[in-house]
């Protein structure tokens, strides 16, 4: 058998669309099944496939479904001038696969190449003693945040993935190191030092999407679903896409110099990460309390009052988060916490506002930083829904604290906020910060006023 044999062979049975059919359905056979025998099934045989496959038998077949075998065919051959041409070597050269396997076969080697690939990604980054092999060895196993994105890299291009994971174990080495230093850097300058190009990192690139899949698994977190998320997950990370625009309202605190003891001031991120000491105006403070409020008004609020009352104290340390945690706010809770402040947060007593405020303990308890729940009780509670009292039946509001619930990551150490969450879970009944400003004020007071006058009267 020559190669001009099998050419031949091919030609003649191409040169008859008739005998098409027969050919794919043997194909398939041996696709499905991994080997060259058997029986093969043809149905709804036209007129024309009839013809051709009487004269390829040498018997008359008039019906629309008709059955054969490897070995019948491969007999036949041997009596056609094809004689030396084998049925592998024909079907191989038909579809032009050699050799021709079947799927499973397929597969296996599709996946020891898969598995090649890895490993050999697994070896670059143990050598750098990279944080993303465990990454590498979910993706590996075709599972892992963002697989879906990175198999569809692998296919269109493998050696543009190798270089892609590349620059990953590169850009992680150089964030661990930030880390250790304490230093953050704007995401065009870490583009700019890796690849030469400060877009790179941008979320519409892949280099920019698969950054961020690295970050999730790292940290343990989902894909973020807003602006909001994806600046916080950066952050945490070392990493700042803007750091003037986001910024937070406080007083009471010195960052580097520029508080003043009479003035509430508005401090940009950019500040913040530079501002590795953090101080209460109050030198002589019981204890580094730092009072965290949500609502802007009830804030401004308790400042009118203070004003009102004692201006002759400098203003308590207090941090308004203004609804929704800004990335500024973060940052300064964070700072606040590593500059051994107790964190006091209050918010309103509805979905977003027990949401807010199991973040922020969650957040900060990660961190080993003090934090409490500030006039989160079942009287506060009580209080608020009297005088400002509404009822959600908006079932998609709850479900985020129906999770919470769920999760039980606060565990046993605040029972009063579950007990809260529950009963205006079971209520449906929220209430507004607003009704507790009195008892807001009298707390900040104790703490600051009455704890300076006792040190002066000793």
């Amino acid at each position: 058998m020559t190669v001009k044999d099998i050419k031949d062979a091919v030609a003649f049975f191409k040169s008859d669309e008739a005998y098409e059919k027969f050919f794919l359905a043997m194909i398939k056979k041996v696709k499905r099944d991994g080997r060259f025998s058997g029986t093969v099934k043809l149905k709804n045989l036209t007129l024309d496939e009839q013809r051709a496959l009487s004269g390829l038998f040498r018997k008359d077949i008039n019906t629309r479904e008709y059955s054969t075998t490897f070995e019948k065919f491969g007999d036949i051959l041997k009596r056609t001038p094809f004689c030396n041409v084998a049925v592998k070597d024909l079907l191989e050269a038909y579809v032009n696969e050699e050799p021709l396997i079947s799927r499973r076969e397929m597969q296996a080697k599709i996946n020891e190449i898969w598995d090649i690939f890895w490993i050999s990604i697994e070896n670059h980054a143990s050598l750098k003693q990279s944080s993303l092999i465990t990454w590498f060895q979910e993706l590996k196993q075709k599972k892992g945040i963002g697989y879906r994105f990175i198999r569809n890299i692998y296919y269109e291009d493998s050696l543009l993935l190798q270089r892609f994971l590349e620059i990953m174990i590169d850009t992680f080495l150089e964030l661990s190191l930030l880390k250790k230093q304490n230093k953050y850097v704007r995401l065009p300058m870490l583009a700019t030092k890796i690849t030469g190009y400060p877009h790179d990192f941008d979320t519409d690139k892949r280099l920019g999407k698969m950054l961020i899949f690295g970050l999730c698994h790292i940290t343990s977190r989902s894909y973020p679903t807003s602006t909001e998320d994806l600046s916080e997950l950066y952050f945490d990370n070392m990493l700042l896409r803007d750091d003037i625009s986001s910024s937070v309202t406080c007083c009471g605190l010195k960052f580097l110099n520029i508080s003043e003891s009479g003035i509430v001031i508005s401090i940009p991120l950019r500040t913040i990460v530079r501002s590795d000491y953090i101080n209460p105006i109050f030198e002589r403070m019981r204890e580094r309390i730092v009072y965290v409020i949500e609502n802007p008004s009830v804030f401004s609020a308790i400042l009118d009052r203070w004003e009102a009352e004692i201006s002759y104290f400098q203003l308590p340390p207090m941090v308004c988060s203004s609804g929704q945690f800004q990335l500024s706010t973060l940052a300064l809770l964070d700072r606040l916490g590593d500059n051994n402040f107790l964190i006091k947060y209050s918010g309103d007593f509805d979905p977003e506002g027990m949401g807010m405020a199991y973040r922020i303990l969650k957040r900060l308890r990660s961190r080993q930083a003090k934090v409490q729940l500030w006039r989160y009780t079942l009287s506060d509670y009580e209080i608020s829904v009297q005088t400002t009292g509404l009822d959600i039946k908006d079932k998609k509001r709850w479900v985020p604290i129906e999770k919470m619930i769920g999760s039980n990551v606060l565990g046993d150490m605040e029972n009063p906020f579950l007990d809260i969450t529950r009963l205006s879970l079971k209520t449906a009944r929220i209430g507004y910060q607003e009704a507790l400003v009195d008892r807001l004020y009298e707390d900040i007071i104790g703490n600051t006023i009455y704890a300076v006058e006792e040190k002066n009267n000793a």
